[in-house]
């Protein structure tokens, strides 16, 4: 269905109609709602007629919320009529009155009224016709963070079927440890992925510093079939680069350039031709980015320096973020959130010492002939979450800021630095 795997900021019009020219069912995915529910005997909402949307009809829609973002995620469309069989079908379009401004109370609202707040959660409204009226659509991930309830009374919901139904304490004990655990499991994993990374770095030979981007998905990531084959590659392309703005000017960022594919365990592993970078792509969702080498050495001897050229780093993001929306496209999930954690590392080789390896001590950060101050190493930056591509612009600058944080080049307030655009 492709409203449900269609990125959010694309659906439209059309897409809306689709649905009741179809008649397409309710389900565990997929809520209608005709109109904002009034209590009995009230008549009509006052938005319909030009005041504020009642606390009724805010909550009964953020109870469906509740609901979607405890259990498997979803969407729900506020304006279209249903029929009566069970589970319902989509029948007819009933616009609402401003509906974009409809839209920015509810996003407000839901700030306020959903404890704890769900950070995946979306809405748009959708003009239908010349006016401005129109539907609104909500689509919420399932949340790593729950069980969410509604502030004003305190109840948690799930989705079960095509309904949303209370919790009972048990329920809500379960569905805590379960998040805890898979929390857990997720420190887990990427510190497994570390680990490894550690170990490879220590088998390479030479000196050597090198970055690890890991993206892992938050919950278990709905891949389409146990295994997949290296014939993915032509799905999950990587770009040969990116433009990126930054005031008037305008730059290159280098992407990462591969040149063998080869199957591993329900996955597939892309190559560097003297497999100095590498990417692991797994079918629950793993996504793994190494890169090492002789970076920048100095002829000096001893001691040497190794750089890492800012626009590489900044371009290899990149190229993990395409990866993880190449992912959630193929697994029909477009707005499935996913968390990426950037690293740096280094070894040294000692010759003569009887020592083997060292740690590398330290990298600069350069861009062109602009150099930072060396970032010590190993340093493990914050994680940063990737719920959809309108995020994008905003992580490659929190990216950009961390690494100019781990090398303690503090700004000047007066003079701050302007801003990436992707172009």
């Amino acid at each position: 269905m492709s409203i449900l795997t269609k990125r959010f900021d694309d659906i439209d019009d059309k897409d809306i109609q689709k649905l009741c020219d179809e008649g397409i069912y309710e389900n565990q995915l997929l809520e209608y709602k005709r109109e904002l529910q009034v209590q009995s005997g009230k008549g009509s909402d006052p938005w319909t007629t030009g005041g504020n949307p009642s606390n009724h009809a805010r909550n009964s829609l953020f109870r469906e919320i509740v609901a979607f973002a405890n259990a498997q995620g979803g969407t729900l469309i506020l304006g279209i009529a249903q029929t009566k069989e069970e589970p319902p079908r989509a029948s007819k379009i009933m616009p609402l009155p401003r509906i974009h401004e409809l839209a920015s109370r509810m996003e407000n609202a839901a700030r306020a009224c959903i404890e704890p707040v769900i950070p995946g959660l979306h809405i748009r409204g959708i003009k239908m016709g010349a006016t401005g009226d129109g539907v609104l659509i909500f689509r919420v991930a399932p949340s790593p963070f729950g069980p969410h309830r509604v502030a004003s009374d305190g109840h948690a919901f799930i989705r079960r079927g095509a309904s949303s139904v209370q919790m009972t304490m048990r329920e809500i004990q379960d569905l805590t440890l379960d998040l805890a655990r898979g929390a857990d499991r997720l420190d887990a994993l990427f510190a497994e992925r570390a680990a490894g990374f550690t170990d490879w770095l220590r088998h390479s030979s030479g000196e050597r510093a090198a970055c690890r981007i890991t993206a892992l998905p938050l919950g278990a990531f709905p891949g389409s079939s146990p295994r997949f084959s290296t014939n993915l590659e032509t799905k999950l392309p990587t770009k040969q680069g990116y433009r990126v703005a930054q005031g008037d000017s305008e730059f290159e960022l280098p992407g990462p350039r591969f040149h063998d594919t080869r199957p591993i365990v329900r996955g597939m592993r892309r190559l560097e031709r003297d497999s100095k970078m590498r990417v692991d792509i797994l079918q629950s969702g793993l996504i793994d980015f190494w890169s090492r080498g002789t970076l920048g050495q100095t002829q000096s001897d001893p001691p040497k320096e190794f750089h890492f050229d800012m626009t590489w780093l900044l371009g290899y993001y990149l190229a993990v973020m395409d990866l993880i929306d190449g992912m959630r496209s193929l697994a029909g999930v477009p707005d499935w959130e996913f968390a990426i954690e950037f690293a740096l590392d280094g070894l040294v080789d000692l010759p003569g010492t009887g020592i083997g390896a060292a740690m590398l001590p330290a990298v600069k950060i350069t861009r062109g002939s602009f150099d930072v101050s060396d970032i010590r190493l190993p340093v493990k930056f914050p994680r940063i979450p990737y719920r959809n591509r309108s995020d994008r612009d905003e992580i490659l600058n929190l990216f950009y800021d961390d690494l100019g944080d781990a090398a303690g080049d503090r700004r000047n307030p007066h003079h701050p630095v302007l801003p990436l655009k992707i172009l």
